[in-house]
């Protein structure tokens, strides 16, 4: 997501974008809590057009969010997961604001 787009739609975009660096890293602490391997990170698709680059932004959060929604075997890393679930939940706000503004750009001929 870090092209450069409109300014209303990159201020969404850079919010999503803080929100999913914070997730990770939630995400990351609950790693080490269970003592899983932090350098299981996809690569990045940088072939997508721009609709592509959304939906896949989106599909990724989506999966993200159902993959830490399994049961949690460590309760002492429950409390990061949850921290995870709002950053992600936020990021998905964000992307959908972005690409709300985006669509009433093109609908204004931006």
């Amino acid at each position: 997501m870090r092209v450069h787009d409109e300014d209303n739609v990159m201020r969404h975009l850079r919010e999503a974008d803080a929100e999913i660096d914070r997730a990770v890293r939630e995400i990351d602490h609950a790693a080490v809590i269970d003592h899983k391997d932090l350098e299981d990170h996809p690569s990045i698709d940088r072939s997508l057009d721009r609709r592509g680059r959304f939906h896949k932004a989106m599909e990724l959060l989506q999966s993200a969010r159902a993959d830490i929604g399994r049961e949690e075997d460590n309760p002492r890393a429950i409390g990061w997961r949850d921290e995870a679930y709002r950053h992600i939940d936020a990021a998905i706000g964000q992307l959908r604001r972005a690409v709300r503004d985006l669509h009433m750009d093109h609908m204004e001929g931006y």
